[in-house]
């Protein structure tokens, strides 16, 4: 997909209006001092999310440094998985090796395990499911994602959920 492509055009803009408004309350967390640095990783990983979308995965990746520096400053790690996650759809992005990728997405649901965190767990399954869809490990990917999914009793209706039964529908049963 080309630069000028109307999708690109789309997604710059939301990033323009969308990561400024991230931007604004990431940099206001780190300058007003300890108690709101505590939800700093949460806003940086967004950032990181809509600069990912944009294309600009440089600077996503650098975003994701300074939450992993707060993170590991302030011991704060209920958002942890998710970072993990992030950054390995930002490392996929960039082109690095699909086993370090791997690495990444299941420290990320190992972490959402840990924390108890179905959400976030849910999310790493998707990009991990997803990951071994396009290398050819289908079994795999069905078992994650029914296992994960299966634990869900409501919600059906949200993006979270829609999101693995769309790629569940995409792999052959």
């Amino acid at each position: 997909m080309g630069r000028d492509h109307p999708l690109v055009g789309a997604v710059a803009t939301i990033y323009r209006r969308r990561g400024a408004r991230v931007r604004r309350r990431a940099r206001h967390h780190r300058f007003a001092g300890h108690r709101t640095r505590l939800r700093l990783p949460y806003y940086l990983t967004l950032l990181a999310q809509l600069q990912l979308e944009a294309g600009q995965t440089e600077q996503g990746l650098a975003a994701l440094r300074t939450a992993w520096d707060t993170l590991q400053q302030n011991d704060e790690r209920h958002w942890e998985a998710e970072l993990h996650r992030v950054r390995a759809e930002l490392l996929l992005a960039e082109g690095v090796a699909a086993a370090e990728v791997g690495a990444e997405l299941r420290e990320a649901l190992a972490v959402a395990r840990h924390q108890g965190a179905r959400a976030l767990e849910l999310r790493a399954a998707v990009s991990l499911g997803r990951l071994w869809r396009d290398q050819g490990k289908q079994d795999e990917a069905i078992r994650l994602l029914r296992d994960v999914r299966g634990g869900f009793t409501e919600g059906f209706d949200t993006a979270d959920l829609r999101e693995p039964d769309a790629l569940l529908s995409q792999l052959p049963s």
